[in-house]
């Protein structure tokens, strides 16, 4: 608007132009001006009251998880205000890891606070703990596995126990076990073998009382 404190012209056209703040936005023109148009123009005719009506900006969250995992949202609404803190916290399932946070917002902390100040859509992306296989050997030999690992939560491996020249597997034991030299075994998240060899040379003789 003109800064003219001594008032305008009969019939001077004066425009008013409306500034919305960082997260407002203008509406309308009420009073003995009415209208969207911004800026608008009207003739100073007569004294007039004009008001300009504002409203805060909402804004939309969306969020999706990739992999085993879920995104707790606190608070929880349709909407947000400009300049609403919205926590974002990654819950990843057992046997996953949360990894990192993609789309508008880059960070690799499980838990984040976002500002609100546009529509952001937001995704955490899971990925699957890796674990390994607690192998031991006694005697002469060794153990391989198909595949080689490292390995997921639940998935199904084959172990070989290859004994070295001269020797022989015996059989397994702890999370298997058996006599075969080659077996199974479901990945946990703690899993442990022992193969165990003898050397095939060696003669056993039973004990006698002296």
């Amino acid at each position: 608007e003109p800064a003219n404190p001594a008032g305008y012209a009969y019939d001077e056209q004066v425009t008013l132009t409306a500034m919305p703040m960082a997260g407002w936005t203008f509406l309308r023109w009420e009073g003995d001006v009415t209208g969207t148009s911004n800026p608008i123009s009207y003739s100073a005719a007569e004294d007039k009251d004009v008001t300009a009506v504002f409203e805060q900006n909402q804004y939309t969250l969306d969020t999706a998880a990739e992999g085993n995992g879920a995104v707790v949202v606190s608070p929880s609404q349709a909407t947000y205000t400009h300049g609403t803190e919205v926590t974002l916290q990654a819950i990843a399932v057992n046997g996953w890891d949360f990894d990192q946070w993609t789309g508008d917002l880059d960070s690799s902390d499980n838990s984040v606070t976002v500002t609100m100040d546009g529509d952001k859509s937001i995704t955490a992306q899971f990925t699957p703990t890796l674990y390994t296989l607690n192998t031991n050997i006694v005697g002469e030999g060794s153990i391989q596995t198909y595949p080689a690992g490292p390995f997921t939560l639940g998935q199904s491996v084959q172990l070989y126990g290859v004994p070295r020249y001269g020797w022989k597997f015996d059989s397994w034991s702890g999370d298997v076990s058996g006599s075969s030299d080659s077996t199974q075994i479901t990945i946990g998240e703690n899993s442990s073998v022992t193969a165990w060899f003898s050397d095939s040379e060696a003669v056993f003789l039973p004990l006698t009382a002296r």
